[in-house]
């Protein structure tokens, strides 16, 4: 289990419709489909708040179930992003996507969530043989050794 507290927003936010800049923003950390998106929310502040626009914490959660086919690829001794691979597979929901979901359901903010969760793990891609998701560190494939196209690595000499 993995925990992180972002600051709640007080009643008093500010609703405000989701502009292309906002879309841009969610894309930029890995959101391929940023349409669900469609409102925004800010901090005003008021008394309640101390004019801080914020009151409480709300908690960002990533929790992964040892069981089932989890269970038997950590006995059988595969790596760890491996064992996250097939978690990804099974459904298992990051601690970003948690995040992301507060921002929508107006909990808290983008900017807000940008400060507390790293989001630099959540852009993935798919393999282009197996299309399984790969971590952007992998070079290979893990699952089926096919090798991935990485351009930075492919302008150097």
């Amino acid at each position: 289990m993995a925990q992180r507290l972002v600051r709640r927003l007080c009643s008093c936010r500010q609703q405000l419709v989701s502009d292309h800049a906002y879309h841009r923003r969610l894309e930029s950390l890995g959101i391929k489909d940023s349409s669900s998106f469609t409102h925004t929310y800010q901090a005003r502040g008021c008394s309640s708040c101390e004019n801080t626009g914020y009151k409480g914490r709300v908690g960002i959660y990533e929790l992964l179930m040892i069981e089932g086919q989890i269970r038997e690829a950590i006995h059988s001794g595969l790596r760890a992003e491996e064992v996250w691979g097939l978690a990804r597979s099974a459904g298992f929901p990051t601690m970003q996507e948690d995040a992301l979901d507060k921002v929508k359901e107006g909990l808290t903010t983008l900017d807000e969530v940008q400060r507390i969760v790293p989001f630099n793990l959540m852009t993935t891609e798919r393999c282009p043989s197996c299309s399984r998701e790969l971590m952007p560190a992998f070079v290979y494939c893990p699952f089926c050794s096919a090798s991935r196209v990485i351009p930075d690595r492919e302008a150097k000499p």
